[in-house]
């Protein structure tokens, strides 16, 4: 895995943003944030993160449909296979019509394209927001109020992932 696969800040992110205080109020302790801040917050963060997000739910929407279409050619394939008397072939494209309806609900291809879809697209939106001066990105501390909102999409986005996690370890079950 590189460094591009991951949601976690670089060194050099986490120099530049780990001393801001995300507080409901004001971004950075009652501070305006820069221009420049904002631009740079845009270009190494913001921009790489939705690009990420961007190549991860193609990527997601790509299996998802070709497991879907595999799964689905090879159980109409079946009766054909049947049909002519083909028990081999029937019982193959059995088998990998099973692993590949097993693989996509285990790994779940749909759930993360649209996920990583939506933060995709709420991080452009938020991106257009702030270059058009809209809401909440307007007024003097514009600047601090983009990095506060595009903060919320990235820790949205890890909780769920985190919430995700932990639904799919299992529990040991007690017993009495």
């Amino acid at each position: 895995m590189t460094s591009h696969d991951s949601n976690k800040p670089d060194s050099e992110h986490t120099r530049l943003f780990a001393t801001a205080d995300w507080s409901e109020s004001s971004p950075i302790q009652g501070q305006v944030i820069s221009k420049s801040a904002a631009l740079a917050y845009i270009s190494k963060k913001l921009d790489p993160q939705r690009n990420w997000y961007d190549q991860k739910a193609r990527r997601s929407k790509i299996f998802h449909y070709s497991l879907l279409g595999l799964s689905t050619i090879a159980t109409a394939s079946i009766v054909v296979a049947n049909s002519l008397h083909f028990t081999v072939l029937s019982t193959g494209l059995a088998v990998g019509a099973t692993i590949a309806t097993g693989f996509a609900g285990m790994v779940k291809f749909q759930e993360q394209w649209i996920r990583y879809r939506s933060a995709a697209t709420a991080l452009d939106a938020l991106k257009l927001r702030y270059e058009l001066g809209m809401h909440p990105c307007e007024g003097p501390d514009k600047h601090g109020r983009l990095i506060e909102e595009a903060e919320k999409i990235f820790e949205q986005e890890q909780s769920q992932w985190a919430a995700k996690s932990a639904e799919n370890v299992r529990q040991p079950s007690s017993q009495n």
